[in-house]
């Protein structure tokens, strides 16, 4: 299609695989060329996390929560669940995100005796990626009935 001096021309694109494509177009027009890139990027799954959750000193028997939120960045929705040694624990266990969305999950700490605890929450994605989250209190002497 010929509009005041512009040449518009379509490129269609049939991928074989569902893989990432890279390639130029060389045009030629009178004595001259030059190059268009066409890609093609497959949809990506990503999401972002703390890479670190703190829960400071917490007394002995006592329950503590804190927010642990998690991004979805990628290109297509992810499913994720959550596995977390006691005496730490997450709620929920498991999610959907859309993207451009986020989930807030809860994560608990009740220790049962004076003691320095440090796990890593494991949070495995549906597409088998994993990525783990370091949950630490450090140990202190506390009472349950003294503060």
């Amino acid at each position: 299609m010929r509009s005041h001096g512009l040449l518009l021309f379509q490129v269609i694109f049939r991928p074989l695989k569902l893989q990432q494509y890279s390639d130029h177009i060389e045009i030629f027009c009178n004595n001259s060329s030059f190059i268009v890139l066409v890609e093609a990027f497959t949809p990506a799954t990503h999401i972002e996390v703390v890479s670190r959750l703190d829960f400071g000193f917490v007394p002995n028997k006592e329950r503590v929560t804190k927010p642990l939120v998690v991004k979805n960045t990628g290109d297509i929705k992810v499913g994720l669940s959550w596995t977390l040694e006691a005496p730490f624990g997450i709620e929920p266990q498991a999610a959907v995100i859309q993207p451009g969305q986020q989930a807030q999950f809860e994560v608990s700490f009740q220790p049962v005796e004076a003691c320095s605890s440090n796990v890593n929450a494991l949070c495995q994605l549906d597409s088998g990626i994993s990525t783990t989250v370091q949950v630490r209190c450090p140990g202190r002497d506390l009472f349950p009935n003294i503060k």
